[in-house]
């Protein structure tokens, strides 16, 4: 039986993840690191736990939330399906289980980290302003 081509012994993997492993702390130990992951986790956080801060839990709209003052005062007994209130009390019953709300949140976090990384000019890969 002929060897398959384009295998990497563990060894070499061992070595591979090794030298990953050294860029990542050597990346952690430049000057704006800090601020750079700071930005992301504060907006991915922001827009993940939004939703929940305004009433939209894991059991649906909190009683005396804002969430409930906004239903009864718009929509009465009647939430429309499909509407911007209904989808975000689905998100907050959802959580981390709603993909789309994480992937959103990944994207938008990412987005203005790279915006205020480059309104003060800093390079966000080598992290050199």
């Amino acid at each position: 039986m002929a060897p398959i081509p384009n295998v990497i012994s563990p060894t070499d993997m061992l070595v591979l993840l090794a030298g990953w492993r050294d860029a990542f702390v050597q990346w952690l130990t430049l000057p704006n690191t800090v601020l750079v992951l700071t930005i992301w986790f504060v907006v991915f956080w922001m827009i993940i736990l939004v939703p929940m801060a305004h009433g939209f839990g894991p059991g649906g709209v909190v009683a005396c939330s804002l969430a409930a003052a906004f239903q009864s005062w718009m929509y009465s007994v009647f939430t429309p399906a499909g509407g911007f209130f209904a989808v975000l009390a689905s998100i907050g019953m959802m959580g981390f289980k709603f993909p789309p709300l994480v992937l959103q949140a990944v994207i938008l976090a990412t987005l203005a980290t790279v915006l205020v990384g480059w309104a003060r000019g800093i390079d966000i890969v080598h992290g050199i302003a």
